[in-house]
C-alpha cells in the first residue's frame, strides 16, 4: 500500500499543494498561514481577542437615536398620540379633497359657460326620463371614491 502524500488546498487557485512547499506551484501564491504573536502557524487562531478589544467601534451612520425601540412606553399614551395623528391626517385629506373638488367643479363650469354660451345665456336640456341611469352610474363611482379616500 502506498502512502498518500499530505497536501493542502491553495486559497487562490484551489490547487493541491504539498505541506512541504511554501508557495503554490500553479499560481505562485504563498500558502503558509501568517503567524500571530509568535505562535506556530499550525495553531494560530482565526482571530486575536487583543486585536478585537483594541479596535474602536465606528460611529453609526444614522446619527444618534433619541429613543430606543426597546424602551417601554405607556400603551395608552401611544394610542392617544397615534389617534390624534390619524385624525389630523384625515382632516387634512378631507380638506384637500374638498378644495380640489370644488375648484375643479368651478373650473369646468366656467369653461362650459365660456365655450357653450350664446349671447351670455347658457341653456342645458336633459331628458328627465333617464334619471335612474345617472343614479346607477353615480353610486359605484361614489363607493369606489370613498374606499380610495379611506386608503389614504
Amino acid at each position: 500500500m502506498n502512502k498518500v502524500p499530505k497536501s493542502r488546498l491553495c486559497w487562490n487557485c484551489e490547487g493541491s499543494v504539498s505541506l512541504a512547499e511554501e508557495t503554490c506551484p500553479f499560481c505562485g501564491v504563498s500558502v503558509v498561514p501568517a503567524s500571530l504573536d509568535g505562535t506556530p502557524p499550525s495553531f494560530a487562531p482565526p482571530y486575536s481577542p487583543s486585536v478585537l478589544q483594541s479596535r474602536d467601534v465606528p460611529p453609526s451612520p444614522y446619527g444618534h437615536v433619541e429613543e430606543s425601540p426597546f424602551e417601554h412606553r405607556k400603551e395608552g399614551a401611544m394610542a392617544v398620540e397615534e389617534t390624534e395623528t390619524l385624525v389630523d391626517e384625515f382632516k387634512k385629506t378631507i380638506q384637500a379633497v374638498t378644495l380640489l373638488l370644488s375648484g375643479s367643479v368651478f373650473f369646468i363650469f366656467s369653461l362650459a359657460l365660456a365655450l357653450f354660451s350664446t349671447n351670455g345665456t347658457f341653456t342645458l336640456q336633459w331628458d328627465g326620463t333617464l334619471w335612474y341611469v345617472y343614479m346607477l352610474l353615480s353610486l359605484p363611482l361614489m363607493i369606489f371614491g370613498w374606499r380610495a379616500l379611506l386608503k389614504l
